[in-house]
């Protein structure tokens, strides 16, 4: 049924009135040369109807022959309101561009989706499509998707198949996910277990070779703490592959400096928009004019015409003009800037050990405030190297 308005829109169309002694004939003369009338309606002698503009003009013979009166009541369509804006050329050129931009849309990618993944993330093979060449706005012809599909698990170990399929306006990306092997430890491989970081030993669990150091010892770096290399009871010597769970506690230290004379943009009032459509490398502008100075977000959106989504994105550049001013912070203020810093540096080091207990001392100093963080920290420090025996 849209199908059908459209037409009738860039065809053109007219409602008019009939009036008459006789519309009985004239509906049966109308019917008689297959002339399409819809939306109609009959009241006492008038009778209300649409029809397209050229066949408007074959009802005016029936008008005379079958003596009534016809008079169009409104006018619809793309051909009425052109002739309204024939004057306007920029506006026509405008509407022509616009409508062969919603003609080519469909020779573009719009939109990419990921199916298949479990594990992975969609915006990370997402991001990695765009870095091998598909992207929004990529003209559908210079994609070789056989080789996009290889490339994508080149990238990814874990990815055994891909396929990057073309429907409409959409890239649709299909991946089957590989079942990864456990890791497996060669039980024959004889290896110490020595200290991968120095610090003093809090914890031991030893499940293979022979002890060297103790709990409450302190180790270097490349230390052995577990020995691979046993002596029997009748005075031989064989190797093995020695396994032990060390967790060592060291100081970590971290300094944090936040200059005391700061920097920062203030919003001046205001807001412009830079609207533009992604053509691969290119962008076709919708607004110009010279881009200003100050906060910036960047967010898409479909691009719609009187109420429809078309099946492209509009990138929309909204930017709050502001300007630079210096002020000067308090020692209180630098105190939890840095402290927020820490945090971050805090949350790193939790992911792979614990942190026993923390000491921090703030000062400024050469107009810079500084923290000081010493951290007592836990961590496995133990890890398996390799024997090499010579023969």
């Amino acid at each position: 049924m849209f199908f059908v308005q459209l037409i009738r829109y860039i065809k053109g169309y007219v409602e008019f009135t009939v009036e008459g002694k006789f519309l009985e004939r004239f509906l049966n003369l109308v019917s008689r040369k297959n002339i399409p009338i819809w939306n109609t309606s009959k009241k006492a002698n008038t009778f209300h109807g649409c029809t397209l503009v050229r066949h408007y003009k074959k009802i005016r013979p029936i008008v005379r022959k079958t003596h009534v009166s016809v008079k169009i009541t409104e006018k619809y369509g793309l051909p009425f309101v052109l002739y309204r804006y024939r004057n306007r050329l920029g506006l026509l050129l405008g509407l022509g561009i616009l409508i062969m931009a919603i003609s080519c849309s469909g020779l573009f990618v719009w939109k990419i989706e990921v199916t298949g993944n479990n594990t992975l993330a969609a915006n990370d093979i997402i991001d990695t499509m765009n870095q091998l060449g598909l992207t929004k706005g990529k003209l559908k012809s210079s994609l070789d998707v056989t080789q996009l599909a290889e490339e994508l698990c080149i990238h990814y170990d874990e990815i055994s198949w891909a396929a990057v399929n073309l429907i409409g306006t959409v890239a649709y990306v299909e991946i089957e996910e590989r079942v990864m092997p456990p890791e497996i430890v060669d039980e024959n491989t004889p290896c110490n277990v020595v200290a991968k970081k120095g610090g003093q030993i809090c914890y031991m669990e030893v499940y293979e070779g022979e002890k060297v150091r103790k709990v409450g010892d302190t180790v270097k770096k490349g230390d052995i703490i577990v020995s691979g290399i046993l002596e029997g009871k009748k005075g031989q010597t064989y190797v093995k592959h020695a396994r032990a769970k060390v967790i060592g506690e060291y100081i970590e230290t971290k300094e944090i400096y936040i200059p005391m004379e700061q920097t920062q943009l203030v919003p001046i009032g205001g807001v412009s928009n830079y609207k533009y459509i992604p053509l691969g490398k290119y962008k076709l502008p919708l607004s110009f004019g010279k881009k200003e100075e100050g906060f910036t977000r960047k967010y898409r959106r479909p691009a719609a015409l009187f109420g429809f989504t078309l099946p492209f994105e509009v990138i929309v550049e909204q930017t709050v003009p502001a300007r630079e001013e210096t002020f000067h912070l308090t020692e209180e203020k630098a105190k939890r800037y840095a402290i927020g810093q820490l945090e971050i540096f805090e949350n790193q080091l939790a992911q792979n050990g614990e942190i026993i207990e923390r000491k921090i001392r703030g000062k400024i100093e050469q107009g810079q405030y500084i923290l000081s963080a010493q951290y007592t920290y836990q961590q496995e420090i133990g890890k398996e190297e390799e024997i090499l025996i010579e023969n």
